[in-house]
């Protein structure tokens, strides 16, 4: 997938309702490997409304997802292989504030080491300047039928 192929307005993604994790992607540099990107984040999704109903907050893991899923289409764009299914094999984030329905989160993603098919992103989550998380994930690329390539 090229850069003049992505819709910023609706990011390709193999993800559908509820596990689609990217609102918006503000810019993309795929020859730095840079992604800035948002999620808004509703007390209506289906994975936050369980998640202490008397104080939801959106679950770490899914913080995790957002990065993954950010990360993953920065790679599509800079390896030009269409839409990668990918999973995490390592991640080193830190979760400093809680994200709470009505916030939005601003992802910045950069690749920062290729080993195929292994790839290392730098990941920063901010709401209002403020960071959220930040820290390293490594993804695995699989090919369409789930072998590496």
């Amino acid at each position: 997938m090229s850069f003049a192929e992505i819709d910023f307005n609706n990011p390709p993604t193999p993800y559908g309702h509820p596990m689609r994790m990217i609102d918006r992607v503000h810019s993309l540099d795929p020859v730095a490997g840079k992604l800035v990107a948002r999620k808004s984040i509703s007390r209506n999704e289906p994975l936050i409304q369980g998640h202490f109903p008397t104080f939801p907050l959106l679950p770490g893991i899914l913080q995790l997802e957002i990065v993954a899923q950010m990360s993953a289409l920065l790679l599509n764009v800079v390896e030009g292989k269409g839409v990668a299914r990918t999973f995490i094999s390592e991640s080193r984030l830190k979760h400093l504030l809680p994200v709470t329905p009505g916030d939005t989160m601003i992802v910045e993603t950069q690749l920062i080491t290729r080993k195929d098919p292994f790839y290392t992103f730098r990941v920063r989550g901010t709401v209002d300047s403020e960071e959220t998380v930040k820290g390293q994930i490594t993804l695995q690329w699989f090919d369409s039928l789930g072998a590496n390539r």
